[in-house]
């Protein structure tokens, strides 16, 4: 390659274009690598604008988590400390054990006493007492708070049902009476039967009574509902 001094002009003038062509695709490569740096820093910077963003949100679950988590806390704490109405079919009321050091006492045939949500599951611990209120002997007012604690009455020994009994047929009134005695067996339900019974019938809330049917409860239980001595079951 001839020095620049020897160069003609015609070669000299070649010589600067092929420089600044030369110049100007170094320039054009240079640009397209500082755009392509651009652009992965861009892409850089968004992911971790994104990443900051997911973040910020994870943080808010959690907060929102444990916002729940403590809500709940309180919500079933509150739940705790709910009452709810439950009342003895026992005709001389019962005192049952709440824990092995807390007795609970219903004093009263049919009075309803207020419990808290909290001593009824400590209540029904005790399967004795579970089997209470599966046999009806003890009720809660409200038939949904069965569902709430997980109770399957096989009867539930109200007012309506004893009523019901009295407008079965004869037989109806057997098959029936089997199945809430347990044939018998449950002496404790056939009791509240029979004063509940002698009770809605001498107070006149059990009119109509036919002859047949005060033989077939006679027949039954081997008691009178007309001669029931039922002064226990009256407010004073």
């Amino acid at each position: 390659m001839k020095s620049k001094t020897n160069m003609t002009k015609a070669e000299l003038v070649e010589y600067i274009e092929i420089q600044e062509a030369e110049a100007q695709l170094a320039q054009e490569e240079l640009n397209a690598e500082i755009e392509d740096a651009k652009l992965k820093n861009k892409e850089t910077t968004e992911a971790i604008s994104t990443q900051k963003s997911e973040i910020e949100e994870l943080k808010t679950m959690m907060l929102q988590m444990q916002a729940n988590q403590s809500n709940n806390v309180k919500s079933n704490h509150r739940d705790e400390e709910d009452t709810i109405l439950v009342k003895s079919n026992l005709i001389e009321g019962v005192t049952l054990m709440i824990d092995k050091e807390t007795p609970f006492r219903f004093n009263k045939f049919g009075r309803a006493e207020a419990m808290s949500v909290k001593d009824i599951h400590s209540l029904l611990k005790f399967n004795n007492n579970r089997t209470l209120f599966i046999d009806g002997l003890i009720m809660f007012e409200e038939e949904d708070n069965y569902d709430r604690f997980n109770i399957k009455p096989r009867r539930l020994l109200t007012d309506e049902y004893v009523t019901s009994l009295f407008e079965m047929s004869p037989h109806e009134f057997r098959e029936e009476l089997d199945i809430a005695t347990l044939n018998k067996t449950n002496l404790i339900t056939q009791h509240h039967i029979v004063y509940k019974s002698g009770l809605l019938y001498q107070t006149g809330k059990i009119k109509g009574v036919s002859g047949l049917m005060m033989d077939e409860f006679e027949s039954y239980f081997g008691v009178s509902i007309r001669n029931l001595n039922i002064h226990l079951l009256l407010d004073e």
